[in-house]
């Protein structure tokens, strides 16, 4: 509840309904995947709304960065990864040869971002 003080409204009392805990993120069995899998999704990705997102190896999982946004991503399929950070998952894709060619971001069951391999680093 705001209230006039001195001719200014100030937050004077906070009330809250039907709230609830914020549930914790359940992840998935991270699937393990040989060096050179992951190898083949390291690179420079290139979106038109975020910019550069780089993806690297690290240890059994990949990391992503992308500006000041970065996430610990373990695999969970041969394809798709999930993140650690956030509830968001990552799908390369590759053309019919094999070779990675885009990184499509799902955010609640959908695509919210598409980014285009620009090369590998």
């Amino acid at each position: 509840m705001w209230k006039l003080d001195g001719g200014q409204w100030r937050m004077h009392r906070v009330l809250s309904y039907d709230t609830a805990r914020y549930p914790t993120l359940r992840h998935p069995l991270a699937l393990p995947l040989s060096p050179s899998t992951l190898a083949a999704y390291a690179g420079r990705y290139r979106s038109s709304r975020i910019g550069d997102i780089l993806v690297s190896v690290e240890g059994d999982h990949l990391k992503l960065k992308a500006g000041s946004f970065a996430a610990t991503l373990h695999p969970e399929t041969r394809t798709r990864f999930f993140a650690v950070e956030r509830d968001i998952r990552f799908e390369f894709e590759s053309n019919v040869d094999g070779e990675v060619q885009a990184l499509a971001v799902y955010e609640n069951g959908a695509v919210s971002e598409r980014a285009s391999r620009a090369g590998s680093d």
